[in-house]
């Protein structure tokens, strides 16, 4: 088996709201904003 990985001539450019945060989505979707008990 083999893998290639190459750079693809394409880019691709995301758009995200002013007050937009990775880690406040990550941490919903991991939900560690959840109480435990």
């Amino acid at each position: 088996d083999e893998i290639h990985i190459y750079q693809s001539p394409n880019v691709l450019k995301l758009i995200h709201p002013k007050d937009y945060s990775y880690y406040h989505v990550l941490r919903n979707k991991l939900g560690w904003s959840s109480k435990l008990f």
